[in-house]
C-alpha cells in the first residue's frame, strides 16, 4: 500500500488535450449582395462593427452597366436589363427612358419644352424656376422677354457615397435633359424683344385699318357702277320706246 500510495505521488499530473481550432470558413456566395459578387468593391465605414451597416459604393457589373448594390435582381428592365431597387423606379425608369412619357410640358410656346416635357415633375418645376420665373410671379404674358439660345452641355453627374441610393434611372433621365437647348434670358434681349413686338403690334394693326378702308372704298364703287348700270338701260328702254311711237306716227301718216 505504501509503495503504491508513493508510486502515485510520483505522477505529475497531466494538463487536459484541447480540441483542434476550426480554421474560419469563407462566407457562402448566396449570403453576398450581387453586386459585390461582380465587382468586389465593397466600402465599410469606420466603427462597422459597432452596429453600422457597411455602404457599398455604386459599382459596374459585368455587363458595363450601372447598378447600385441595394438594387434586386429581380426587379430588372426587360429593354436594358438594368436593375432597380423597387417597383415605382422601375416603372418610372421604363415611362421616362423607353416609352417616353412625357405628363409636364413648359407652358411657354418658344420653348424648346412646349412639345417635349418630362416624366418627372421636379424637373419641370426646375426648369419653370429657372427660365421662366415670371410664370411664378403671375404675369400676364410669361412668354415675353424670353429668346432659344444653345445651353451649355453639364457635366455628367458623379456616383459618390452620399448619392448611392441615385439609380441608373437618374443618370439616363440626366442625359436626356442635356439633349435639348434651354431658353435664357437677360435684361437686354427683354426689352429689345419688348420693342420689337410693339413695333410688330403697331404695324398689324395699321394694315388691318388699311384693309377696311379698301373694303370701304370696294362698296362704295360697286353702288355706284350698279346705279350707272340702271341709269343705263333706263335710258336704253327710253330710247326704244320713243322709236317705236315715231315708227307708229309714221305709218299712220302714210295711211291718211
Amino acid at each position: 500500500m505504501a509503495q503504491g500510495h508513493s508510486q502515485e505521488q510520483g505522477q505529475t499530473p497531466t494538463a487536459p488535450v484541447a480540441p483542434p481550432a476550426t480554421p474560419p470558413t469563407a462566407p457562402q456566395a448566396e449570403n453576398v449582395p450581387g453586386s459585390q459578387r461582380a465587382s468586389g468593391n465593397t466600402t465599410h465605414r469606420k466603427g462597422e462593427g459597432k452596429g453600422k451597416e457597411p455602404v457599398y459604393s455604386v459599382a459596374e457589373n459585368s455587363t458595363g452597366s450601372v447598378a447600385s448594390d441595394d438594387a434586386d435582381e429581380t426587379l430588372q428592365c426587360p429593354d436594358c436589363s438594368r436593375p432597380f431597387p423597387s417597383v415605382s423606379r422601375l416603372n418610372r425608369h421604363k415611362r421616362c427612358v423607353h416609352d417616353k412619357v412625357n405628363d409636364y410640358c413648359c407652358p411657354v410656346p418658344n420653348c424648346p419644352r412646349h412639345k417635349r416635357g418630362w416624366g418627372r415633375k421636379d424637373q419641370w418645376v426646375t426648369h419653370i424656376k429657372k427660365h421662366h420665373p415670371a410664370l411664378l410671379e403671375g404675369a400676364e404674358d410669361p412668354d415675353q422677354g424670353y429668346s432659344v439660345e444653345e445651353e451649355e452641355e453639364e457635366p455628367p453627374r458623379k456616383l459618390t457615397r452620399k448619392r448611392k441610393s441615385q439609380s441608373a434611372v437618374d443618370v439616363a433621365e440626366t442625359e436626356a435633359d442635356r439633349e435639348e437647348p434651354e431658353v435664357k434670358t437677360s435684361s437686354g434681349a427683354k426689352s429689345k424683344l419688348r420693342a420689337e413686338r410693339k413695333a410688330l403690334e403697331h404695324e398689324r394693326r395699321l394694315r388691318m385699318k388699311a384693309e377696311e378702308e379698301n373694303e370701304i372704298l370696294r362698296r362704295k364703287l360697286r353702288n355706284r357702277e350698279e346705279m350707272f348700270l340702271e341709269m343705263v338701260a333706263e335710258r336704253d328702254r327710253e330710247l326704244d320706246q320713243l322709236k317705236m311711237h315715231t315708227e307708229r306716227k309714221g305709218k299712220t301718216d302714210t295711211n291718211k
